[in-house]
């Protein structure tokens, strides 16, 4: 999480600041976003999206063991499941997950190799 204070100028020249502001990021600090996408590319496809219960997601990355992480809107981490890739294509159970809109991130030893939003229904 990121903590900030915010310093702003109001019209009449005054100085604004609060010092109770919080940002939150979606990602760790550490990870570092390789590929930011809708739904395939190259390298991987997520389907269906929006989903009800099961994330499927097609990719053609030789690395294992994959990561998968889910956070809510808030930036909370509310699922993470280790797959390997031998299995294509990849299921994520996500029916325990409510109806609302998810970043899905896939990682390998850190490294972020897919970060997508995704909606369950």
């Amino acid at each position: 999480m990121i903590f900030a204070s915010l310093g702003c100028t109001s019209s009449s020249g005054r100085t604004l600041s609060n010092p109770n502001l919080v940002i939150r990021s979606l990602l760790p600090a550490s990870a570092v976003v390789n590929k930011i996408n809708n739904n395939s590319d190259e390298n991987h496809t997520v389907y269906p999206n929006p989903f009800q219960s099961t994330l499927f997601l097609d990719q053609n990355f030789d690395i294992s063991p994959l990561t998968i992480e889910i956070f809510d809107i808030e930036g909370r981490l509310v699922l993470k499941q280790t797959k390997g890739t031998s299995q294509k294509p990849i299921s994520i159970d996500a029916a325990q997950l409510k109806n609302g809109t998810y970043q899905l991130l896939v990682k390998d030893a850190g490294k972020v190799l897919l970060f997508q939003k995704v909606v369950k229904k």
